[in-house]
């Protein structure tokens, strides 16, 4: 029985790494130096083990401890060796531990070993092993054989006998033999195959007899199938064999033949060291694995006092070794499980019969007993495990140490691929853990010191980090408990250890399902470099034989961790696999499903990935446990808002009472090591800022590398942030002597960045990659983005790849490498334009130091900024305005303030203003007249109308701000860009559904319109449906043939005929072609086709109008535009599941729910609302829907609430989206402005900490928090209303003494605020007083000039919406009053009259006072008068 596991020391492991690294495996010379060295470590992981009784375990009922720690240590083949052996070796002189601060490492060899020395020795052979005809192990089929090798000492250990051909190809099955057989211990890559093969010689002795036809016939046969496998067949007769001239050396090949020779006459005194350091670990496993799977099949060893265990070591020692670190997996493991599923492992009394010329030094034998073969002879043992590592299986007779009950382990003479021979995850039930952590008031969590060590056993062990970073733990914790989990832990905070940790203390597979190709790999990679290689990933850069390939490995068990992209779990195929992943007879379950990024799920799947949707749901469908159990969800990310969380919770089915303990939030996203700069450029050339900066790349790191800069950051971390260390030196970059070494000598090319890009600029946008990464002045970089061909996709893996692996210094990329890329060593990033959100700065700026040495953030940021008058918006909220109705009044608004035509460019430009004044002026100015063709202009609006139209367009909203007149800047497009891209417009939307429900599904395919078959439009599909559930193929993408002809019919005008406005002569259908291009919405389509005189506006019927929308940007584009449908038909409960077949052009197989009655349809519209609105709100808005639900159809009243849906999105969380990046916006410009920021770049970055910390670590918006003991959170207040909305301030401007310095107090409600806000709805944020308040508040106290402006406006807004809120106050003012006196009371109290907003709040009262006093007479004045009426009627 051929089994699999294998260790590797840090040492030997060191010299094989750094060997690859030096290699491009995009070379084939190079590639093919990789294929051998992993080869033979593969092969040195194989080995063969001789039951003396049938080995036929039930791999269906596993016991789940044994099964684990099977596992644990075939992680890997190889993986690192027990910290027992490692701590063996440095004890002995053989190496030397790191004095690395976070991780164990023993990397340096006392004396140093070659790679070559590695490389040579792992072609396994025992040194001079004089084999006779007698002591020959093989099976001989004549004396000619022996004839054949006698004369060759090592080439009788290499070749094996007697080997079953079925081995080599399964066509001739029946016990057929070959004589000889060499295979090749390399990887060999089959290019046509694509895939790795084996590759060897046959060596066949012929008799006489094989010169007959039928031996002809059948020997030609037998080397046919064999050359199939890229087995060549060389055969011998009796009289090659007599004149002895074999060059075997030729046979099997020069180089190979010659590390076999060398190491055959290697002096073992001479070599030990190196033969203990390579050799021992591998031997370590594989006495492991073999003691395992001895256990397996007689449990009844565990009732056992004690258990006599006999390993005889025919050459390395091991057994002592083996057995203590068997031994001390036992032990941890059943620590921390509950007694129930404890497996105690009885005492184990151990002897050793060693080999003593292979003995170093008798330390490794642990103080066990020695003894020799009389002893043996004289004693009963349990086990007896002869092993030897350098002798292959079946090729010497052993005549000492002999039983009948030994467990014979040899080396094997071929890795075996065969189906049921690969390395196996074994599967279990899922074991029952304890609660490792506690909870604390505050919502952190503090380890349970009994089981602390023995958990972090585990961690050291497989992982060889010295402990958990904060917040690991609680994450592991709750997975081990089988319970759904969302952790969120900053950049760099370690969250795949979260997952796979668990994973390997649970006998189970594990799903991961990450977002993007880079990220999937990325993790398979850094797992394979820790030396764990039982992962892989299946993405589209993957041939298809390879994700074929590499799902029937996960199908069988060969892959513990499987990374898939979301559209895997809209795949029938992949469906399949794994919900019938226990059919095998290898009894195979899962453990965990992850969904790293979580916060993907809600980000992306309203909008982008609709295959994100019912992703939690998915896979607790089709993955289940041993039990048939449900798989535990895990869901990882950096960072996530309240509504993300919302959504995420909903995903992972987390029942609303375990929220508090589900989510476990250790958000200290600032990292001492991490630097902030924000670099001005406004009026600069960006690229050129960029360069002149970054070429001081070593002289900005020398800033930082200063120990008096490090000792006042790391204060103030401490005194700000809840850093537990005042000062940690390590992150500082000293030299072996602990000196400071100076990096300002060092220029940007030696080190590693990322410069991250908005767009990938394939067009030649100047903020996109392919710009700035042909401008970058690097010597060594490379690009990286979302890629859409085969030939740009290895491109793009080339250059990540090299940057990954350390071969290019820097890279130019969008965000998607942002996300979750684990290289320790980026000392800065830049972005190029600020990101979209203070979540993805985090997790962007994170990718740099996460080694926790020095490290920067820099950012670009243009203050430059213009005022646009929004006409779109103004013409949309005035349609119906009598002047707005004049096509004239309109032309002449976009004359003056839309567009105009640049000369010297030949294109239309946008009108634009430098300052709100200067577009107030030019309002001013307007006479709204219109240019004639000869130059002169004509009025088309009376004095009067020219007045009352400039007042309409400098009208102001209730917060005092001009409605129509928009303050952007220059860096803030790019952003707002993609938002228009994913949000396209409800009427977008509207005639999308229309078109879904009412016109067949069909692909354009060569122009023609090509109806999906038998198939119906929905609506009617729908409406014939006699069950709860039908059938529905949409295509992913639905694009009509030019609508032009059938806009003309419904206008009544002749596409061919030219019509005569101003300035152009065209036909109609040029000229509607070019109105439909430019239209910004259907509004504004209709005004266009009047003021291009096609049709007057008031000639179009309101049928016409239907019918028009009907064709208006009907076409989807694009599976998003797709995906946002299916979203929007989930949301309200109609689409209940649906398939993806991307073998024909992604069509979407849907399942529909079909309901009685619209009631149902609505209840689900309510539970979707409620997820972002508050109660209140969300009955209003159902309330509201329910209005408009009159239509004489149910299909109608569905298409009425998908557009419901659709207006909802856009006003509600479309905006919440522009308000992140509002607040990043707003963070970075106070930071290049405040003149305390401009002046001192490390107060900037001070500022930029806090803002983020603050925000971030909110502490009163923790779920559940508490102060000795009593709640404080002002999330849950909030949100249960236990307490009215005046209760709930006093109790919270009472509690910044509580708990804390006051001014971090001030800073904690301010983000606390902050957060909460952003997590409203548009409606409910409009409407809000109660976090204005408490945010106005705390951002005065906290007495810093930079957020008086913004206090004065939540101050002014907050009592403005509370004069509003009249389900509060009821209309009697007297309530308002006490809370109005209180406030600012407290607030006066906390202000010194020096405060430079002293002032401004004594103004901001009077101004609100004086309101208050008019509201409230006027109120009186209005009640009176209704008391008068009601008098006289």
């Amino acid at each position: 029985m051929q089994f699999k596991a294998g260790y590797i020391v840090d040492s030997i492991a060191k010299v094989v790494t750094d060997f690859k690294a030096k290699l491009d495996r995009h070379k084939p010379a190079d590639q093919n130096q990789l294929d051998q060295i992993n080869g033979l470590l593969q092969y040195a992981s194989s080995f063969d083990v001789d039951f003396y009784y049938k080995y036929a375990p039930d791999f269906k009922k596993l016991n789940p401890v044994l099964a684990t720690l099977n596992n644990i240590i075939t992680r890997g083949l190889p993986t690192r060796a027990p910290l027992l052996l490692e701590n063996l070796f440095a004890e002995i002189g053989l190496t030397e531990q790191s004095k690395e601060e976070f991780e164990i490492n023993f990397p340096k060899l006392i004396t140093p070993i070659s790679y070559e020395s590695i490389f040579e020795l792992l072609h396994i052979i025992e040194p001079r092993l004089d084999i006779s005809k007698a002591n020959y192990g093989g099976n001989l089929g004549s004396s000619l054989e022996w004839e054949f090798i006698k004369k060759h000492p090592f080439v009788k250990q290499i070749l094996e006998s007697q080997r079953d051909f079925s081995t080599i190809n399964s066509k001739l099955a029946g016990g057929k033999s070959v004589d000889f057989c060499f295979t090749s211990p390399y990887l060999h890559w089959n290019e046509n195959n694509n895939r790795y093969e084996k590759v060897g010689r046959i060596f066949e002795v012929d008799g006489s007899h094989h010169s007959l036809s039928e031996y002809k016939y059948y020997d030609a046969y037998r080397d046919a199938i064999a050359e199939d496998e890229n087995f060549e067949t060389i055969r011998f007769t009796v009289e090659t064999i007599k004149a002895d001239n074999t060059d075997f050396e030729a046979l099997i090949g020069r180089k190979i033949y010659q590390n076999f020779k060398n190491n055959f006459e290697k002096n073992i005194e001479e070599h030990l060291a190196e033969y203990s350091l390579l050799f021992i670990p591998f031997a370590v496993a594989r006495v492991q694995k073999t003691v395992l799977e001895f256990l397996l099949v007689h449990p009844e060893l565990f009732n056992k006092e004690k258990i006599k265990i006999a390993i005889i070591e025919r050459d390395l020692p091991c057994g002592a070794i083996a057995i203590k670190s068997l031994e001390e997996l036992f032990f941890n493991i059943n620590a921390i499980l509950d007694d129930k599923d404890k497996l105690l492992l009885p005492e184990i009394s151990l002897t050793v019969f060693e080999n003593s010329k292979w003995v170093i030094d008798k330390k490794l034998h642990l103080q066990k007993r020695v003894e020799n073969e009389s002893f043996f002879k004289q004693n009963e043992f349990d086990i007896i495990i002869d092993h030897s590592i350098l002798r292959r299986s079946n090729i010497y007779k052993e005549t000492d140490f002999l039983s009948d009950k030994a467990i014979k382990i040899r080396s094997t003479h071929f890795f075996d691929t065969a189906f049921g021979k690969m390395r196996r995850v074994y599967c279990a039930d899922l074991l029952h853990y304890k609660a490792l952590v506690k909870k604390k008031d505050d919502g952190s969590y503090i380890p349970v010191s009994k089981y602390e060590s023995h958990i972090n056993f585990f961690i050291q062990t497989i992982f060889r980090k010295v402990s958990f970073r904060e917040g690991q733990l609680p994450i592991i914790s709750r997975a081990l408990q089988q319970k759904p989990v969302i952790g969120l832990l900053p950049t760099g905070g370690g969250k795949s250890l979260t997952f796979q940790l668990p994973t390997f203390l649970q006998p189970g597979l594990c799903l991961v399902v990450d977002p993007i190709k880079s990220l999937m790999e990325d993790q398979v990679r850094v797992l394979k470099q820790n030396w764990i290689d039982c992962c892989e990933f299946i993405n589209s850069n993957l041939k298809r034989e390879e994700r074929v390939k590499k799902l029937i490995d996960f199908r069988y068990g060969e892959t513990m961790f499987l990374f898939v992209s979301p559209e895997r779990f809209v795949m029938q195929d992949f469906r399949n696999i794994i919900r019938t992943i226990d059919v095998s007879k290898f009894g195979l379950a899962f453990s965990y499903c992850v969904i790293d990024e979580v916060h993907c799920v809600s980000e992306w799947g309203h909008d982008f990935r609709s295959t994100y949707l019912m992703l939690g749901k998915n896979a607790q469908r089709f993955a289940k446990t041993k039990t048939a159990k449900a798989v535990s969800l895990i869901g990882l990310t950096a960072t996530a808002s309240f509504d993300v969380l919302a959504d995420i919770e909903r995903e992972l089915q987390i029942q609303h009472n375990d929220v508090a303990d589900a989510i476990i939030m250790i958000e200290n996203t600032i990292r001492p090591e991490l630097f902030f700069r924000v670099t001005d450029v406004t009026g600069r050339d960006r690229m050129t800022v960029l360069n002149n900066d970054f070429i001081k790349l070593g002289s900005n790191l020398q800033k930082l590398n200063e120990t008096s800069l490090i000792e006042k950051s790391q204060k103030h971390h401490y005194d700000n942030f809840n850093d537990a260390e005042q000062f940690n030196q390590n992150i500082l970059f000293k030299n072996q002597t602990g000196e400071i070494i100076d990096l300002s000598t060092k220029t940007q090319n030696d080190f590693y960045a990322i410069i991250f890009c908005p767009v990938k600029g394939q067009g030649g946008h100047e903020s996109g990659v392919d710009f700035v990464y042909q401008n970058l002045n690097s010597n060594s970089k490379g690009f990286f983005y979302s890629s859409e061909t085969e030939e740009e996709s290895r491109e793009v893996q080339e250059h990540f790849e090299n940057f990954t692996s350390d071969r290019t210094q820097h890279i130019v990329c969008t965000k998607a490498f942002g996300m979750g890329i684990d290289k320790k060593d980026i000392r800065s990033t830049y972005h190029y334009v600020y990101s979209g959100s203070l979540e993805s700065l985090v997790q962007e700026a994170g990718r740099s130091g996460r080694d926790k040495k020095i490290s920067e953030a820099n950012i670009l940021i243009s203050k430059s900024k213009y005022v646009k008058l929004d006409v779109y918006k103004f013409f949309s909220e005035n349609k119906e305005y009598k002047l707005i109705q004049n096509k004239f009044t309109r032309k002449a608004i976009r004359q003056a303030f839309e567009k105009k035509w640049d000369d010297k460019a030949q294109v239309f430009s946008d009108i634009s203003f430098s300052t709100i004044d200067e577009a107030i002026n030019e309002i001013g100015l307007t006479d709204f007249s219109l240019l004639k063709k000869d130059g002169t202009k004509y009025n088309v609006l009376s004095i009067e109308n020219v007045s009352e139209l400039r007042d309409k367009l400098k009208e102001k909203d209730g917060n005092n701000h001009y409605k129509y007149l928009i303050e952007k800047h220059n860096d803030r497009n790019i952003h707002d860009f993609f938002h228009e891209l994913s949000f396209k417009g409800v009427d977008t939307e509207k005639s999308q559904f229309l078109n879904l429900f009412k016109v067949k599904e069909f692909q354009l395919i060569n122009g023609e319109m090509i109806n999906i078959e038998k198939q119906d439009t929905l609506a009617n599909t729908f409406n014939n449906c006699k069950d709860e559930n039908f059938q529905f193929i949409i295509t992913a993408t639905k694009k009509y043939p030019d609508s032009t002809e059938i806009i003309c019919n419904l206008l009544g005008v002749n596409p061919k005929d030219e019509i005569n406005p101003p300035y152009y002569t065209a036909t109609f259908e040029e000229v509607i072609k070019r109105v439909y291009k430019w239209s910004h919405d259907f509004n504004d389509f209709l005004f266009l086709l009047d003021e291009n005189s096609v049709k007057e506006l008031s000639k179009i019927t309101e049928e016409v109008k239907a019918k028009l929308l009907f064709v208006y940007s009907r076409d989807r584009e694009t599976s998003n535009d797709t995906g946002r449908l299916i979203y929007r038909m989930h949301s309200m409960g109609l689409l209940e599941d649906y398939l993806i077949d991307y073998n024909k052009n992604n069509l979407y197989s849907c399942t529909f729910k079909k309901f009685k009655t619209i009631d149902k349809y609505t209840k689900e519209i309510e539970k979707y609302l409620r997820r972002y609105l508050s109660e209140n709100t969300a009955m209003e808005n159902i309330e509201a829907l329910k209005s408009r639900l009159v239509k004489p159809t149910l299909v109608e009243n569905i298409i009425e609430c998908l557009y419901f849906l659709s207006e909802f999105s856009y006003k509600e969380i479309a905006s919440k989206r522009k308000r992140a990046t509002d607040e990043i916006e707003n963070v970075l410009n106070t930071s290049i402005t405040e003149p305390n920021y401009v002046s001192n770049w490390f107060q900037q970055n001070l500022y930029i900490k806090e803002q983020i910390y603050f925000y971030f670590n909110a502490k009163y918006a923790r779920i559940g928090f508490r102060i000795n003991g009593k709640p404080f959170s002002l999330l849950d207040d909030y949100q249960e209303q236990v307490l009215d909305k005046q209760e709930i301030l006093d109790k919270y401007l009472e509690v910044y003494r509580l708990d804390g310095t006051e001014q971090n107090n001030y800073k904690h409600m301010m983000g606390s605020c902050k957060k909460i806000l952003r997590s409203l709805s548009e409606t409910d944020l409009n409407n809000e007083w109660l976090l204005r308040l408490l945010k106005a508040f705390s951002m005065y106290s906290v007495n810093n000039a930079s957020y008086i402006s913004e206090a004065n406006t939540e101050l002014e807004l907050g009592f403005d919406n509370l004069y509003k809120d009249e389900s509060f106050h009821k209309n009697d003012f007297k309530i308002i009053e006490p809370i109005f006196e209180s406030y600012f009371v407290k607030l006066h109290s906390n202000i010194q009259e020096d405060n430079p907003s002293f002032k401004d709040i004594k103004l901001i009262r009077a101004k609100l006072l004086l309101k208050m006093q008019t509201l409230g007479i006027e109120k009186l004045i209005n009640r009176n008068q209704e008391l008068t009426a009601e008098y006289y009627a």
